[in-house]
């Protein structure tokens, strides 16, 4: 039960006896954090009322957070730039990332995303991850971390547009393009491929990721691997 309304007078009861009981780390389905937020300079007459709604509507389930964490290495969220960095990588190698509609290349922080068919994005990507784990467990050696954010950088309406990714996106969609499920996939199967190899050398880490934007629609022929958590 969430509400719907600001002053909240919805026609119906809230029912603590159907709340869901968490019982693995898997969830069914597999999105177990979700918020709804907003925020305004304007009307600030209204601020109050609006601040109350926020906070009903606010739906921050910290069930595996509260548990287990999210590491400081490399970051809370909008993240995916600080595993493959621009800054060292965008000069010389620009197709590690988005390929916009317009024909360019982009690897400014908002705005831009990785490649995610290229395979030294990947090799990147991994040997970044493996080294904020090491990161993390040295810094806390009694008690790390286990959830390292691996979400996607903001302000983009789509992934990477080139030949690769868009095949890939294709095959994930509902309609065959990327607005319905396509994008979701291409960040999944990637992300999957990531878990797994995490798995390997580090199998109590749980990666998370965004359904976001144009990720946010769910695709279809494949789901998240069991360390894969989404932030919706």
């Amino acid at each position: 039960y969430r509400y719907v309304t600001m002053n909240g007078n919805d026609p119906c009861a809230a029912d603590p006896s159907r709340r869901p009981a968490i019982g693995t780390i898997r969830r069914m389905p597999a999105v177990y954090h979700m918020q709804n937020s907003f925020w305004s300079s304007e009307f600030k007459e209204t601020n109050p009322v609006r601040t109350d709604w926020f906070k009903r509507m606010h739906a921050y389930t910290g069930d595996v957070e509260s548990d287990y964490r999210v590491s400081e290495f490399p970051d809370y969220c909008h993240t995916q730039f600080n595993y493959v960095p621009p800054a060292k990588y965008a000069k010389d190698h620009p197709e590690y990332y988005l390929l916009g509609t317009d024909g360019k290349r982009h690897a400014d922080k908002n705005g831009g995303q990785l490649c995610y068919s290229n395979p030294d994005v990947f090799r990147i990507a991994l040997e970044s991850m493996l080294g904020f784990i090491a990161r993390e467990k040295k810094a806390h050696p009694k008690d790390p971390a286990r959830i390292f954010d691996f979400t996607q950088m903001d302000c983009s309406p789509h992934f990477c547009a080139c030949p690769a990714c868009t095949a890939t996106a294709k095959k994930y969609d509902r309609k065959g393009g990327r607005t319905d499920g396509g994008d979701a996939g291409l960040q999944l199967e990637f992300v999957n491929r990531l878990a797994r190899e995490v798995a390997k050398r580090q199998p109590d880490v749980l990666i998370r990721i965004f359904a976001y934007v144009s990720s946010e629609e769910p695709p279809v022929g494949i789901v998240p691997e069991d360390n894969v958590i989404i932030w919706l």
